[in-house]
């Protein structure tokens, strides 16, 4: 009691019988009161004979425990002496050290059963021993009934403290496994797989109840059965079958078809059995749809696929072959081409032939938000990041695109500010909310579009050029639709058809004068001009819509609102005698005001690189100021 005082833990004493031990300890156990028992001699052997839940901690008899108890023999009498003992005990004592110590001698009696006790206490007497020194309390109350005087061998108080650590470990180890096991026990009650666990033979040793009600059995029915007691046609038969490890297999199981996995179990490098888990096929199908169906609700779908790109020009096509060779890859992909080309939808086609296809898909206007909108739209904020943020914070875009795609329409009008975070978030794959102090990770793959030439936005520093190269992994040019002047009776045939659809109307028959006018003209307004051309159209009414008149007027009325396309071969600069330099500034001032937006296409025509051609107008400029 001292020895559980000093290190503080609740101990109860029981004194008993060697045969009133096992009995203790089953009622001990039963109540579920005493954790641990302690025992020594032949009560912590038979204890541990027993097979009980709780374990048993042996308090070992030391050296100086057995010189102790034979001084006490010695100073009791002068008579012989015999030690009885355990001759399984370890470790084992060292009696030729004790007779050196003493300087006495004794007799060293060893027993290997409960029957051989009275055996050697026989010898005793007969050796004429006097005292009998035991190591345990049935041998001591045995030898005074045969008129033995006797000593109990008692365990120091180090022994004792050694030996209740040793009981507090092994609680605490029990403790923890129960708590682990409890948790494992909810997750595998609650989880809605089935899940059998097999050894290496084969035996079952776990079914969950989602098992139990999937395959029709009750756990108690089946657990510690080999799989070869089932017949081939049972279920679980048909789960494990060879036990090979499979990923997602189809198996037909009383009619129902599920979706299987099986995965080894190793320990140190040995196989110890087989997880099996598995789920109706119908459910992860009513689960895909309602994952589809949520994200529709929220809009992050993509709604185009390549099939929903109309042409068969040879240039569309290489965009689209391209393309589909992108959706493979997970880098990020910019799509370049002039406003109305239909870029968004290739963001869209992209995405859904991709492996992410069943991911959220968010499309974001850079150019329709200002600046500080857009930054917590993109990266969100946290609650009382600033005047007027919602209650409880808001998720950025980038959080809901987490395991999909990310569109960034207009990337070009983005504000260096803002481009120095989406660099950040392209390199370390997280986001901070604002006003937030925690880096969240996301999983997002970046297809970015721009009508603007971001080569020359970076040589005049209005674009950051690591950003650039970090959205360009895979450029997608879109072409033009005065490039691919074919594919526009098809278009406009499919515009006629999707606007009278819309409209109830009956889609014209075109004659083919009427096409070959469409392809006359050069449509700087690309697709999205087509689109509208076909709304007015169509909404003319009195007039006959198959008309190829109506139609070159309707033309007519559309070029006189637009500038005339400009090329190298249509422009005409004229120029005052001067300098070389100062007609050289005329030429490049009054060039660029025929291509205010088109610097590229103006350094084409000149043949000179865009960089040069920035540096001429630079100092052009500079000179006239």
């Amino acid at each position: 009691m001292e020895a559980a005082e000093e290190i503080g833990v609740p101990v109860h004493i029981q004194e008993a019988l060697l045969g009133e031990v096992v009995e203790f300890a089953r009622r001990w156990e039963r109540e579920g009161l005493i954790e641990v028992v302690l025992a020594r001699g032949m009560a912590a052997n038979m204890l541990m004979r027993q097979n009980l839940k709780m374990p048993v901690v042996m308090v070992n008899i030391t050296n100086i425990d057995m010189v102790e108890a034979i001084y006490n023999a010695c100073q009791m009498s002068s008579g012989s002496i015999a030690v009885v003992d355990n001759a399984y005990r370890q470790p084992k004592l060292d009696f030729e050290m004790i007779k050196r110590v003493l300087g006495r001698d004794f007799t060293v009696l060893l027993y290997r059963n409960d029957i051989e006790i009275k055996q050697k206490l026989q010898e005793a007497l007969q050796l004429g021993v006097e005292t009998v020194v035991g190591s345990a309390v049935p041998i001591v109350e045995m030898a005074s009934e045969m008129g033995f005087q006797t000593v109990l061998v008692r365990c120091n108080k180090e022994s004792l403290k050694e030996a209740l650590k040793q009981a507090c470990n092994m609680v605490q180890v029990r403790r923890n496994d129960h708590k682990e096991r409890l948790k494992l026990t909810t997750v595998l009650n609650n989880v809605r797989d089935g899940i059998l666990v097999f050894d290496e033979n084969g035996t079952i040793s776990l079914c969950n109840p989602a098992a139990e009600k999937s395959l029709h059995v009750k756990a108690a029915a089946v657990i510690d059965r080999n799989v070869t007691e089932f017949s081939p046609e049972e279920a679980i038969r048909r789960i494990y079958g060879e036990g090979v490890e499979t990923t997602s297999e189809l198996v037909n199981a009383n009619g129902v078809l599920l979706v299987v996995n099986r995965n080894r179990m190793h320990v140190a490098g040995l196989e110890t059995g087989t997880v099996v888990t598995f789920q109706a096929a119908d459910r992860i199908r009513k689960i895909e749809e309602g994952i589809r169906k949520e994200l529709n609700n929220k809009g992050l779908v993509a709604k185009f696929n390549f099939t929903d790109i109309v042409g068969k020009s040879a240039a569309i096509r290489r965009a689209v072959d391209e393309a589909r060779k992108y959706a493979r890859s997970e880098g990020a992909v910019l799509i370049t081409g002039e406003s109305g080309t239909g870029k968004e939808l290739f963001a869209h086609s992209i995405h859904n032939e991709s492996r992410r296809r069943e991911g959220p898909f968010v499309a974001v206007n850079c150019a329709t938000l200002p600046e500080t909108l857009l930054e917590s739209e993109l990266f969100g904020y946290e609650e009382g990041a600033f005047t007027g943020a919602k209650k409880g914070g808001k998720l950025g875009l980038f959080e809901l695109a987490h395991g999909g795609t990310i569109f960034l329409d207009e990337v070009g009008e983005i504000s260096i500010h803002l481009q120095a975070r989406l660099l950040r978030v392209l390199q370390e794959r997280e986001i901070m909310h604002i006003g937030g102090d925690r880096l969240i990770p996301i999983d997002v793959r970046v297809i970015a579009a721009t009508n603007r030439d971001l080569r020359e936005a970076v040589d005049e520093g209005k674009f950051r050029q690591d950003l650039f190269y970090r959205l360009n992994v895979l450029n997608l040019k879109v072409p033009p639709l005065r490039e691919r002047l074919e594919d526009v009776p098809g278009l406009f045939t499919f515009f006629i058809n999707k606007s009278s659809e819309i409209l109830r109307t009956v889609a014209p028959d075109l004659p083919p004068e009427v096409l070959k006018e469409l392809k006359a003209y050069d449509w700087p307004g690309n697709v999205r001009e087509l689109q509208n051309f076909v709304e007015r159209y169509l909404a003319l009414g009195e007039v006959d819509p198959r008309s190829a008149a109506t139609l070159r007027s309707l033309l007519a009325g559309t070029s006189e609102n637009i500038q005339p396309k400009t090329t190298g071969s249509q422009c005409e600069i004229n120029v005052k005698l001067a300098s070389f330099d100062d007609m050289e500034r005329q030429i490049l001032l009054k060039a660029k005001s025929l291509f205010p937006d088109g610097k590229s296409e103006l350094a084409r025509i000149l043949g000179v690189s865009r960089t040069t051609l920035w540096k001429k107008l630079k100092k052009a400029e500079g000179a006239v100021n």
